[in-house]
């Protein structure tokens, strides 16, 4: 059925806009379903699920406060359950998926789909894609920051029929829950999702009765293409050319960190955009791969929030976008690649996205967001039902600064729908054994900026009983990047008290089963967003406001914003102007090309920047130190120093890439901070 390309006036507007909403509130009774009866607080609190209408060609008609991470790739999904059953579907059918080689995204994301007959054929399909707190694998929880295959990440679900004619496969079933943990909680969830699809095929067959087959496919044909226009005139507002970028996702091999290259190349003509993802790290054995539907919402979300953020989104809006990503790379893995921090995937591609338009169009984006999921999981049994339990939090972090305003505090960004910041102390207590010691913003974790980046959160649970801890994040070493001369935020990081001293956790953002004790205390930092422009450009008055409410101390005050307070506690106006004269005059140091000492300048896939003996020194820079360089363009980029050799005094060598991003030829000048 091919619901595009109608004809302009062959429909009556307001007809359509009835039909758009009432397709907008049929998913938004789906979820007012799922949040009433689902068992987990992940989903009917946390909100860690999304219900959609798709075409039977996999094209999304209708969402509502969804994850878009979630509803892009559930894209493929469809497709994929047509290619299996489309000439075996029957009313009543209801089938199952979480694999990501047919669109899922991580194993615990389980898509619950089910087709809409009319006429004897299948009108449209409602689905639901919902967070299941585990899957089974090798941690309670199931996303382990150490796995190596996608086999030890939990039950691989291929699109499987579940209901047939509206009886159970109970083989099936039995088969799925055997195999993940609380599976009675598991069934209330998948329940939850099944009654939400049920109440949208009731609600589809009232909206055809009342306008016919033929006005419903000509209504969503037209808001189809009327969505594809409207981002087809924003991206022609973005001047013709090529922008590149490069961002890392964090591994850890023998406890070494070791980075892993993204790279993106943006190419804006003619009403459409193209990204090519060629020169990306060939997919890892960690958890930092994520399947083709993933990296599509990726490049997605950042152009549609930046461009065309208040109009509805359907599968028109991604007509413009198209993608060149390589197979087996960590944006379109091959299988056995683990797939558990998919999240941390989209991030960072939408860090490329941004990064590659902030060299086009730097007024209209905002700085790096924090930039992980933050995946926290402790397992065990709760003494107080003898019930095995998992305990799943995920605290957010900063959003970046941008023009005219600092970035929101401990929100969820662009990616996560009306996911909740953080959880209800007292709805865990109450289920879990745990005490909510503490939830306050994390002082200084913003990136400084003339627009101050978002804080993260400090949260601190103490453990009432023994259990073990597993987390999966990112951005616990390199964080969100600033724009335009505004600094990183502050990584993400998570800790554990015992006895009031640190059990260091010996791989930043990725550990598995740790054991902890009862009385343990799990601190969680969420990280802060990047900042927007020169620190020093932000009034005094607006840093001593920032002091004063707990954003900033005052050594990050004077350090990255050269204000310095008296000893009353008010800005000292005149150690002030002189601090930031000192600060000011951080010099630029010039450019030499590298193809000569290094090709692309790339050293095990990290950026290389070479500096001589004397500069290295000068700038206080170690081979191996991260820097960040700066030049006219808007987004800073990352590189790993190597001094000495034959370099001439007071250069730095930079690949064409660098150069290109920076926006800098041989002979320019560019800045260079340590991270």
């Amino acid at each position: 059925m091919n619901m595009g390309n109608s004809q302009e006036g062959a429909i009556d507007p307001i007809t359509l806009e009835v039909v758009v909403e009432a397709l907008q509130s049929i998913v938004r009774e789906m979820r007012v379903t799922v949040i009433r009866t689902a068992y987990s607080s992940v989903v009917c609190q946390g909100h860690d699920f999304s219900c959609c209408l798709f075409d039977p060609e996999g094209q999304l008609l209708a969402q509502s406060e969804d994850l878009p991470g979630h509803v892009l790739p559930m894209s493929w999904s469809i497709r994929h359950v047509v290619e299996a059953f489309g000439k075996d579907m029957r009313p009543g059918d209801v089938f199952l998926l979480n694999d990501p080689t047919y669109g899922g995204t991580h194993l615990n994301d389980v898509m619950v789909a089910m087709p809409v007959f009319t006429e004897g054929k299948v009108f449209l399909f409602s689905s639901v894609r919902a967070h299941w707190v585990d899957v089974g694998g090798m941690v309670p929880g199931s996303l382990s920051g150490a796995a190596r295959e996608i086999y030890q990440e939990g039950v691989v679900i291929p699109p499987i029929r579940v209901y047939d004619e509206g009886r159970p496969n109970q083989a099936a079933l039995d088969l799925l829950f055997a195999n993940v943990r609380l599976p009675n909680d598991r069934k209330g969830d998948f329940r939850a999702c099944l009654a939400a699809c049920k109440q949208a095929e009731q609600r589809m067959h009232e909206l055809l009765r009342r306008y016919g087959r033929n006005t419903l496919s000509a209504c969503i044909g037209r808001a189809l293409d009327r969505s594809e226009e409207r981002l087809r005139e924003q991206l022609e507002t973005i001047p013709p050319g090529e922008y590149f970028y490069e961002d890392y996702l964090e591994t850890f091999e023998d406890k070494r960190f070791v980075p892993v290259r993204g790279c993106v190349r943006l190419e804006v003509r003619d009403g459409s955009v193209t990204a090519d993802f060629t020169g990306s790290s060939p997919q890892v054995p960690h958890p930092i791969n994520a399947s083709l539907g993933v990296t599509a919402s990726g490049v997605f979300i950042p152009l549609k929030a930046v461009l065309d953020p208040d109009f509805p989104i359907n599968h028109g809006a991604f007509r413009p976008v198209h993608l060149t990503v390589p197979e087996g790379t960590i944006f379109n893995p091959r299988r056995p690649a683990p797939v558990g921090g998919f999240v941390e995937v989209r991030k960072r591609v939408i860090s490329l996205v941004m990064g590659a338009l902030a060299q086009a169009i730097p007024e209209r984006v905002s700085a790096d967001q924090f930039g992980t999921a933050f995946h926290n999981m402790v397992g065990g049994v709760n003494p107080r039902t003898d019930r095995p339990f998992v305990y799943y939090e995920w605290p957010k972090g900063g959003n970046g600064g941008y023009l005219e305003a600092d970035g929101q505090n401990a929100i969820a960004a662009m990616d996560e729908g009306d996911t909740r910041c953080i959880h209800s102390a007292e709805a865990l207590e109450s289920e879990f054994p745990v005490l909510v010691e503490c939830s306050a913003l994390r002082t200084d974790s913003g990136g400084a900026g003339r627009w101050r980046g978002g804080l993260g959160v400090k949260r601190q649970v103490r453990l009432l009983c023994a259990g073990t801890y597993s987390l999966l994040a990112d951005r616990a070493v390199l964080p969100g990047y600033g724009l335009r001369g505004g600094r990183s935020g502050k990584p993400t990081s998570a800790r554990i008290l015992r006895h009031g001293r640190e059990v260091r956790l010996s791989t930043p953002g990725k550990r598995q089963n740790l054991p902890l004790k009862t009385g343990d205390r799990l601190v969680m930092l969420s990280g802060g967003g990047g900042g927007y422009g020169d620190p020093l450009g932000r009034p005094p008055g607006e840093v001593e406001a920032d002091f004063r409410a707990g954003y900033i101390t005052r050594e990050e005050a004077k350090r990255s914003y050269g204000v310095v307070f008296g000893q009353s506690g008010a800005v000292d106006r005149r150690r002030t102007a002189a601090t930031r004269r000192r600060l000011g005059r951080t010099s630029g140091v010039k450019v030499g090309e590298a193809e000569t000492l290094e090709r692309e300048g790339l050293n095990d896939g990290r950026r290389t920047c070479f500096l001589g003996k004397e500069l290295a020194s000068r700038l206080r820079l170690r081979t191996g130190d991260v820097v960040e360089l700066l030049g006219p363009k808007a987004a800073p980029l990352r590189a790993w120093v190597r001094s000495g050799g034959k370099i001439p005094r007071g250069r730095v060598f930079l690949d064409a890439f660098a150069r290109s991003v920076l926006g800098v030829e041989p002979g320019d000048a560019v800045r260079i901070q340590k991270l």
